[in-house]
This record gives C-alpha cells, structure tokens and sequence, in this order.
C-alpha cells in the first residue's frame, strides 16, 4: 500500500467555511504563494472510511510565538483545539476542515480539504 502526502496550504480572509464543494472553493480563492503566513499539514488527505487524519498547524507557532489558540471544525460535527490533533472520518465525502487560530493581532484562519471514499 502506498500512502501519499499532499500538503495543502491557504490562510484566508474570513473565519468560516460555506458548504461549498472544493472545486468552487479552489476556484474562488487562489493563494498568493509570496502572502502566505502558515499553513495546515494533514496526512493522509484521502483515503477509505473510516480515515484517521492528523492535522499539524505547527507553522502558526513559527509566524506567530506561543501565545496562540487553536480550533479545528472537522465539518462533520466535531471540533478540536490544539495545535496537532488528529480525527477519524467515518463516512464517505469531501471535507473541508478549518482552523481559526487567535493570535494577538486578531484571528487567521486556513482550510485543508479530506476525500474520504
């Protein structure tokens, strides 16, 4: 079995996700590489149910020092804070997880999309 990693990054303007499919998500929002502060790792990022993906948003702590919060929506219902965590899909779809992480400067937030077969 091969297993791939794909890192997908994006800081984005507000701090809430539509329910939008990620094709018209990647299609309104395209990143500006040079204006990227951090960024979410997810590994894997698609796979069969049930799919255990840990999330890392590390990075924030290297643009932004410790004094940070964070709060993951997994966009099935569950929520998780912390820096690393990690959450198991168990039903088929497309997920589109966010992160709003508060810093002292107000909130950034970042999104990864999840394809569970």
């Amino acid at each position: 079995m091969i297993k791939r990693s794909i890192v997908l990054s994006l800081v984005v303007a507000f701090c809430f996700l539509s329910s939008a499919s990620a094709s018209n998500v990647e299609e309104s929002l395209t990143p500006d590489s040079d204006t990227l502060l951090a960024k979410i790792i997810a590994s894997p990022m698609f796979g069969s149910a049930p799919l255990t993906v840990d999330f890392d948003a590390g990075e924030f702590l290297y643009h932004y020092g410790k004094d940070l919060s964070f709060s993951w929506d997994f966009n099935d219902g569950a929520i998780s804070d912390g820096v690393n965590t990690s959450h198991t899909f168990n039903s088929k779809g497309t997920y589109t997880v966010g992160l709003t992480v508060t810093t002292p400067f107000g909130q950034e937030c970042a999104w990864v999309v999840v394809i569970v077969n």
